[in-house]
C-alpha cells in the first residue's frame, strides 16, 4: 500500500475533533470492504493526516491518525480537508532535517516532498545551543583519565574483551555517571521559544521551494533571512 502524508498547515487548523471524526469515517469503509473479503490493498493508500501549527497561539499535541484511502475517494478526501479554511498539500513519505548554525544557535528544521508538484515545503522545528553537549569518544576518555578510576587493562596487543573489562569495572558506572552528569548536555528547545520567531509574520514561518534545489543550502540562506 502506497504510503503518503497529508499535510495542514497555518495559524488556523480545524479542531482535532473534526479530522478524526473524518478519519474514522473512511476507517469505517476499509473495514466494512476488509469484512465483506472484497478488499483490494492495491486499490488503497495508506495517507497520515499530519498538521504543522505555525500560529502565534498554542495548540496541545496529538497522535497523527493514519486512515487507508481507496484511490477513487482520495480527491474527494483531500476536498473534505480543503473546506476547513486551512492549507493542505499531499507529500510522499521522503523528508528531510536541513540543519544551520546561527549565532551560537544550531536550528533543525524538516523538509516535505510534495506528491504530485515538484515541490518542497520547509518549516522550523527547533534548535540546540551549538556544542553545548559532548561525543561519546570524548566522554569515555574523561571517564578513563578520571583519577578515581582504576581498569587493570590487558596486554597492550590483545585489545579482546576490552569494553566488556572497563563497562563490567564495578566503578565504571560510578564514574561514568558522576563524569556524565558534569558536563554539559545537548537540549532541544521548540523554535516557539525564540523572540524573533514570536514576531515573525505567520507568511514567513514556511517556505516553499523547487524541489531540485539543494535543501541545506536554502535553509541556511532562509534562516539567515529571518533570524
Amino acid at each position: 500500500m502506497e504510503k503518503l502524508v497529508l499535510l495542514m498547515y497555518g495559524d488556523s487548523l480545524p479542531p482535532r475533533k473534526h479530522i478524526y471524526k473524518i478519519a474514522d469515517k473512511y476507517i469505517r469503509y476499509f473495514l466494512n470492504e476488509m469484512k465483506n473479503e472484497s478488499l483490494n490493498e492495491d486499490e488503497y493508500c495508506e495517507i497520515r493526516i499530519e498538521e504543522r501549527y505555525i500560529g502565534l497561539g498554542t495548540r496541545s499535541c496529538g497522535f497523527p491518525p493514519i486512515v487507508p484511502i481507496k484511490y477513487e475517494y482520495l480527491t474527494k478526501f483531500i476536498n473534505i480537508f480543503k473546506s476547513l479554511n486551512c492549507n493542505i498539500c499531499l507529500c510522499t513519505e521522503s523528508h528531510e532535517h536541513p540543519t544551520s548554525y546561527i549565532g551560537g544557535f544550531a536550528y533543525e528544521g524538516y523538509c516535505y516532498y510534495m506528491k504530485d508538484e515538484e515541490k518542497k515545503i520547509l518549516f522550523l522545528e527547533d534548535y540546540e545551543v551549538e556544542n553545548a553537549g559532548i561525543e561519546l569518544g570524548v566522554l569515555y576518555e574523561k571517564v578513563l583519565n578520571d583519577p578515581t578510576f582504576n581498569v587493570n587493562l590487558l596486554d597492550e596487543d590483545d585489545f579482546d574483551g576490552l569494553y566488556e573489562k572497563i563497562t563490567n569495572n564495578p566503578t565504571f558506572l560510578d564514574v561514568f555517571n558522576d563524569v556524565f552528569n558534569s558536563i554539559p548536555k545537548n537540549e532541544r528547545y521548540s523554535i516557539d521559544d525564540q523572540e524573533w520567531y514570536k514576531t515573525l509574520p505567520i507568511e514567513k514561518r514556511f517556505k516553499i521551494i523547487d524541489v531540485n534545489i539543494e535543501t541545506e543550502i536554502v535553509f541556511d540562506q532562509w534562516l539567515k533571512e529571518i533570524v
